[in-house]
Formats: C-alpha cells, sequence, structure tokens
C-alpha cells in the first residue's frame, strides 16, 4: 500500500483469520480496512471521490493484494490518480475475474453504513445496486446505461425536445430499469430471511420487524414493462412542468419498519446502528449461499458500541468462516471460548505494524 490517505508506505504478511487494529483515533485503522474493501470490490465504502484517498503531497497512490482462494493464488491491484479513472487490475489485467478464484468476497461494516437506514433514499439504492453487482456484474451494466439514458432524457426535457425523441429514451429507460428493478427485488428476497432473523436476534425479538420495496412512481403488482409504461404517460405533463423524470428505479426506496412505524423515522440510534449491520451481516450470507465460499469481514469501531451478549453473536457470526478484521481503540474484547487465536496490528500516524 502506497500513499493511501494517511498511509504513507505499508506492507504485510496478515494471517487468515482474526486481525486486530488497534491504535488511537484518527491514525488510520479505518484508512487500512478501507483500501482492503477498495482493492476487494473496486470501490470505495466511504468516499466516491477519488482525490480525496491520496494522501496529501502526493500525485498518485496504490494498493497491490496476494490473494489465497482455496489454494490458487492472484494478485489485485488498484492504482489511483486524481482526475483519472481508477486502474482496477486482477493479475495485471484491467478486468474484474468472473470465477470465485479471482474474486475477492468481502462485507464491511463501517460507522459511516447508518445512512442506509437514517439517510435518504439514494443511500439505500446505492447499497443495494452495489451489493447487486458486486455479485452479479452484468447487473452494474444496466445500472451505467440507466443513469447515462435518464441524464440525456432530463437534458431533452429542459431542452424542450420534441416528444418524438423525449419517447426514444423513455422507452430506453423502461427496458433498461425494469433489469433493474427486477435484480433489486430478486435481492432483496434472498437478503430479508437473514436480515429479519439476525436484527431480531440482536434485540427485538419480540418485535415485529419488516422490509418493503417501495416503487418510485409506478406499480410493482402486475406487469413491470407496462406498468413503467403507464406511469410515463400519466406524469408526462408534470415532467414537462418540472423539467425531470420523475418515475423509474431512480426514484425508488426499500422501507424498514419496526412494529409497522418506518424506522427511518421512529427508530432509535441503536437500533438503527443494529440495523445497519445487519443488513451487512445479510449481505455477508447472501454470499455464502450464492458463492459457497468464505468471506472476508471489516468491522470498524463497532465493538466499543456492544454488550457481551451482542457481542458474542456477532463473532459466532463470523469467527470461523474467513478472515476478520477488526479494529479497537483500547483493548482486543473478549473472545467466545476456542477463538483466542488472534493477530495484532498496531496503528499510530499512518504506521501499520504488528503489535
Amino acid at each position: 500500500m502506497h500513499a493511501f490517505r494517511n498511509i504513507a508506505q505499508a506492507s504485510l504478511e496478515l494471517p487468515p483469520y482474526l486481525v486486530v487494529l488497534r491504535g488511537g483515533n484518527a491514525q488510520g485503522k479505518t484508512n487500512f480496512l478501507e483500501a482492503i474493501y477498495l482493492a476487494a470490490r473496486g470501490v470505495s465504502p466511504r468516499t466516491q471521490r477519488d482525490a480525496e484517498l491520496v494522501s496529501w503531497g502526493s500525485d498518485s497512490a496504490s494498493i497491490e493484494m496476494r490473494v489465497d482462494s482455496g489454494g490458487i493464488w492472484f494478485d489485485r491491484e488498484v492504482r489511483i490518480q486524481p482526475g483519472r479513472k481508477k486502474v482496477w487490475l486482477t493479475n495485471g489485467h484491467p478486468k474484474r475475474g468472473r470465477g470465485r478464484q479471482e474474486e475477492v468476497w468481502l462485507v464491511g461494516y463501517f460507522p459511516g453504513d447508518i445512512s442506509i437506514i437514517e439517510g435518504p433514499p439514494v443511500e439505500r439504492r446505492r447499497f443495494i445496486d452495489e451489493a447487486v453487482s458486486y455479485i452479479q456484474p452484468a447487473y452494474n451494466a444496466h445500472v451505467k446505461r440507466y443513469e447515462r439514458t435518464l441524464t440525456r432524457r432530463n437534458i431533452l426535457l429542459r431542452e424542450r425536445a420534441a416528444d418524438d425523441l423525449v419517447s426514444v429514451y423513455t422507452e430506453e429507460l423502461i427496458n433498461t430499469g425494469k433489469h433493474i428493478i427486477q435484480g433489486r427485488i430478486r435481492y432483496g428476497e434472498l437478503l430479508t430471511p437473514f436480515l429479519r432473523d439476525f436484527y431480531l436476534r440482536l434485540g427485538g425479538e419480540n418485535m415485529h420487524f419488516g422490509v418493503q420495496y417501495s416503487g418510485g412512481g409506478y406499480e410493482l403488482r402486475g406487469e413491470l414493462e407496462d406498468n413503467l409504461r403507464k406511469a410515463f404517460r400519466c406524469m408526462e405533463k408534470e415532467e414537462r412542468a418540472r423539467e425531470m423524470t420523475l418515475v423509474g428505479p431512480h426514484r425508488d426506496d426499500i422501507i424498514f419498519t419496526l412494529e409497522e412505524k418506518d424506522f427511518r423515522v421512529y427508530g432509535s440510534q441503536g437500533e438503527k446502528k443494529s440495523l445497519a449491520l445487519a443488513l451487512k451481516m445479510s449481505e455477508m450470507q447472501v454470499i455464502r449461499k450464492l458463492k459457497n465460499t468464505e468471506v472476508i469481514v471489516l468491522l470498524d469501531d463497532l465493538f466499543s458500541e456492544l454488550d457481551p451478549g451482542r457481542r458474542h453473536l456477532l463473532f459466532k457470526e463470523v469467527l470461523g468462516t474467513g478472515q476478520v478484521f477488526i479494529t479497537v481503540t483500547d483493548e482486543v474484547p473478549p473472545m467466545p471460548e476456542g477463538w483466542e487465536k488472534y493477530t495484532v496490528l498496531g496503528v499510530q500516524g499512518g504506521t501499520v505494524k504488528k503489535a
């Protein structure tokens, strides 16, 4: 790792079990986990601005990993240069590996993930789109195509273009958007049982927890393509007046409820953090189910907030199933019986080394 945020240089061989990063606040623990996440999944869990990833005074940053996937080794590298597209390499080639032996299956929990629960709908859409794209790369092509078409259609509405021209982009949004909606719904059907189970085990055993996918201006029941087309016709005048596209998956939301009340409005901060954690643990379970593989887990700045019972539940969920990274500022939390084996890395001033 070179010039990544405040980490000037780091080179470590990491064990295939629990790794504890210990150090004070703002020393580089989260940055180290972010680098692993970025190398594995191709995106940062904390920012969409590449310039923020490069150390002050440097013109580029890089991350390199040598990965053991079931006895098969491969290399993963990310090169970051502000103003240019990130270069993401597998075995030296600028393309994503398609087989499980060329993937780094990983999920991560970061404090900012609470925005998925309490933030605007775009945060929940971003979560599910990234999760689906990670396990199904073809889905990401639909998302990118939809975004390009949406941008162009909005420009045409602002320019008051002819109806015939706008309708061409409307049909493209319908054809592409249906794949996005279907992908989100299918993923939600896989995720929801795990999410409900883990959240209730975290402390809501006697509560009624629900998840609902909400369509942005169109009806979900029935033929999706016809419903989208009908919604566009109904909103045609309003779209012209407001000069923007008001129908489609870019306006969808995922609504979490507790006792049939909107979680975003009525959930406490503790309940929202528990749900954000449950989301990430459920994402891990979906990957395990679909890919039949171990999953690396990153848990940042979490254990100090968990009571012993919840800590034990979390450890039980993640230990023994793959490599796990946690960050702590003080002492290493007590491990469940039988899982005392771990490595501690000290992090101070951007320097990472074995403690």
